[in-house]
């Protein structure tokens, strides 16, 4: 009864949001649009998006447009939520909010390291971080050098975490991404540690764990593939915390000769037996894929808990980037079938 009080207006709230989601055969109509003008006409007649598409010519429309009001659209939902959500579930999306910063510091960062990169369009953001965020935007935006950025992050969370990186020789971008994603996760682990027990614990240690697993899975797999790093520092870009992935398993996998070797270690892990076939190609498929079916399972065991609120930016967010996957590839011409590949529904 007591999560039931607790939980059931914003569980109400969320179900009713649940309904403006993009739907299964609407992303199989958008793959089928011959053109970005016509695809930002058919998500016009979707409530979530026809407000805040109004006031875009499609005479003149540009990448960056689309993909702001897309952006919007996931921030305004989660104000919405934070707006019907108690002290706890608050604590909790302050918490969630981090994910948020980091996209848009790793936006920042891109820029100064690619500075033929898309600027940064305002209305990505806007009101919406002055009010949830610790960033001040208006200095993070003139940065002209990292260093310069990590500076205007004093007072932040963030900026110890990038200093250490000043000890290096030539920080790139990719370790200054690395460094932001292990300090998330390890905050996140050890918050919601403290914020939750019980079945909400056990909910988000399953769902994040086994994100933080597929993640360090991934991480190994690139490193040995795409870059010549030693086995000492892909262990240093590991996120530090095992779920269902042993620590053995993790040696094994840094230290493997070769990439036969390693999808062979694959095969022993517990996520092997949660696909049909496993190897480094799939990883990234069946990180997307296990991650959406985990929140979706967790909502429906639990639909008054905490999970439901989660399950919901997760899917609201999935949602963005299926969008932004179909716009791109329509852009490029790809075909409908190819499309449908990379989409998560």
């Amino acid at each position: 009864m007591g999560n039931l009080l607790t939980y059931g207006g914003i569980a109400t709230k969320i179900r009713a949001m649940q309904k403006n989601l993009i739907k299964p055969e609407d992303y199989r109509e958008l793959v089928l649009l011959g053109s970005v003008p016509e695809a930002v006409n058919y998500l016009r007649t979707k409530r979530a998006y026809q407000h805040l598409l109004e006031s875009i010519d499609e005479a003149h429309l540009h990448r960056g447009d689309v993909e702001a009001v897309l952006v919007r659209s996931l921030y305004k939902d989660f104000s919405k939520l934070y707006r019907f959500s108690g002290l706890k579930q608050r604590r909790f999306l302050d918490m969630y909010f981090r994910q948020y910063d980091i996209i848009l510091m790793k936006f920042f960062l891109r820029t100064i390291f690619n500075p033929t990169d898309e600027a940064w369009n305002p209305q990505m953001a806007g009101e919406f971080f002055r009010k949830h965020s610790t960033l001040d935007l208006e200095k993070l935006i003139t940065a002209k050098t990292v260093d310069e950025f990590v500076s205007d992050l004093s007072g932040t969370e963030y900026h110890k975490p990038l200093m250490h990186l000043s000890q290096m020789e030539h920080p790139t971008l990719f370790d200054y991404e690395m460094t932001l994603d292990l300090f998330y996760f390890s905050y996140l682990w050890k918050t919601y540690h403290k914020m939750f027990k019980g079945k909400e614990l056990t909910t988000l240690r399953e769902t994040y764990g086994s994100m933080i697993d597929l993640l360090n899975i991934q991480w190994i797999y690139r490193a040995k593939k795409y870059y010549r790093i030693s086995n000492a520092d892909i262990y240093a870009l590991l996120i530090p915390i095992r779920f269902k992935l042993k620590q053995v398993q993790i040696a094994q996998l840094v230290e493997a000769a070769d990439m036969n070797e390693f999808d062979h270690v694959l095969q022993t892990t517990y996520y092997a037996k949660r696909a049909d076939e496993l190897n480094g190609t799939q990883l990234e498929s069946l990180y997307n894929n296990l991650i959406y079916k985990m929140h979706q399972l967790a909502k429906r065991r639990n639909p008054y808990s905490i999970a439901c609120i989660n399950s919901y930016l997760f899917e609201k967010g999935q949602e963005i980037d299926n969008l932004t996957t179909i716009l791109e590839s329509i852009r490029y011409g790809l075909q409908p079938a190819d499309i449908m590949k990379y989409i998560i529904i």
